[in-house]
């Protein structure tokens, strides 16, 4: 049952509660829900969807992403990347159901992205033509032009625009039950993925969305990985055996997209959650 719907439920119930004299009519559900959602926009009128714990840590969460979507787009104009076709913050709003908000809700800093159908080797030179405060160089990468390292596994990137949720703290707390001093990297990517998978979250698999995180946290002035470095390349068949990892970070000044060796052993090692939302919704 949705947040308004609950409401309103509450609302009738207390209603009937006072006793209201047979001569004046209860407004109609639609009438109810329509007054509710005008008292809650104007701040007047929230106590019902705050009055359930889970349903108050939802409607804050909603809150927090509605205020993230026009500095997202600002981040965007500032890289001059177009926002033509971009999804409505009514859309994103639609694909934000219970479910998915309870999935972000078990994310550090959630963090909106909305990923336009550009190409990553288009959002690095974004990145190089308008450095960000404290960024003195371009770009650092290896082999961008490979998809197995930066694309996911996949040979094309599809055409649309994408949305999700990333964990967007600054750099991602370290986990001592998956870092010991022993296992390598790879090794721990796996218990990084299996940690993300058991709260029901999937992982920043491509340089796109990271590239995107990346543009929003320096117009942010707080650029994500200055501690640690995200791997973005830990696909069903990576995870098998070691395998070369691509990794992103900032560092001296600049941002790098790099690679490491699975078989060492590297404390700064991460992974990032992400949720996608579905905006295909007419």
């Amino acid at each position: 049952m949705g947040l308004a719907r609950k409401a309103v439920e509450h609302l009738k119930e207390k209603l009937g509660k006072k006793r209201v004299p047979e001569k004046k009519e209860v407004p109609e559900t639609d009438q109810v829900v329509e007054q509710l959602q005008t008292d809650t926009q104007k701040g007047i009128y929230r106590m019902s969807a705050r009055e359930d714990v889970k349903d108050r840590e939802r409607l804050e969460l909603l809150e927090n992403l509605q205020a993230q979507y026009p500095k997202m787009i600002k981040a965007l104009q500032k890289y001059e990347i177009a926002t033509l076709g971009m999804p409505a913050w009514e859309r994103v709003r639609r694909g934000l159901t219970p479910e998915i908000l309870d999935k972000i809700l078990k994310m550090q800093e959630p963090s909106l992205l909305l990923i336009p159908p550009t190409t990553r080797q288009s959002k690095l030179e974004a990145i190089n033509k308008h450095p960000a405060r404290r960024q003195k160089y371009n770009t650092f990468t290896h082999d961008f032009e490979d998809n197995d390292l930066w694309n996911g596994g996949k040979s094309k990137i599809e055409n649309k625009w994408r949305v999700s949720i990333v964990e967007g703290v600054q750099d991602v707390e370290q986990d001592h039950e998956i870092y010991d001093g022993k296992r390598r990297n790879y090794e721990m990517c796996k218990l990084w993925v299996k940690k993300y998978e058991d709260r029901g979250l999937d992982v920043i698999n491509d340089a796109d969305t990271y590239l995107t995180l990346i543009m929003k946290s320096l117009a942010d002035a707080k650029p994500v990985d200055s501690k640690t470095f995200t791997v973005l390349n830990v696909n069903g068949r990576n995870l098998i055996k070691p395998f070369h990892l691509a990794v992103g970070g900032w560092n001296s000044a600049r941002v790098f997209l790099d690679f490491g060796f699975s078989g060492d052993t590297i404390p700064s090692v991460r992974l990032r959650g992400l949720v996608g939302v579905d905006v295909s919704q007419d």
